[in-house]
């Protein structure tokens, strides 16, 4: 029987893809689990238009963020954080908390897993990250400054660029 993937199902394939299985399978297993359905030339037709779709907004994205990587080229990212004397962070600051920084700066949506940043940053200081996009052999590199917070102020976020 041929059905419809409706969701990921491991061993066998991703979401809207067409498979091929056996008909006990199909009927008592993926179907009644919502993991798939029948293949009909009518869903057919709306899967490939679905797919279409789908690719053109990705084309779409891709280019947003292309074009606002290339003005982070040269930015500098000021983080303050509250810290010790000695200069070490109370709380490390992430892939995700630098993600988001970045995509309020650039108007984009910026994914966490292009930072490629080792470990969390737990100390005050410059710190020069990439951005590497899979689909790309172009990098992107720019500065986090991490500036000790002063006393009784909520944690701030704030870009420079220099030219």
């Amino acid at each position: 029987m041929q059905v419809v993937l409706l969701k990921d199902v491991r061993d066998l394939g991703k979401k809207w893809e067409t498979k091929q299985v056996r008909d006990g399978y199909a009927r008592n297993f993926l179907i009644p689990q919502g993991l798939a359905t029948p293949a009909r030339p009518e869903l057919m037709r709306e899967i490939a238009l679905r797919k279409e779709t789908a690719a053109i907004k990705a084309a779409a994205a891709e280019t947003r963020l292309s074009a606002a990587l290339a003005n982070l080229e040269h930015a500098n990212v000021t983080i303050r954080r509250p810290a010790g004397e000695k200069g070490q962070l109370f709380a490390g600051i992430g892939q995700e908390e630098i993600a988001e920084a970045l995509s309020k700066i650039v108007g984009a949506d910026i994914p966490a897993d292009i930072l490629l940043i080792p470990k969390p940053i737990k100390q005050v200081g410059t710190y020069n990250i990439t951005l590497k996009r899979p689909q790309s052999e172009v990098s992107y590199g720019f500065q986090i400054i991490v500036e000790p917070q002063e006393p009784q102020s909520a944690p701030s976020q704030h870009v420079s660029s220099s030219a």
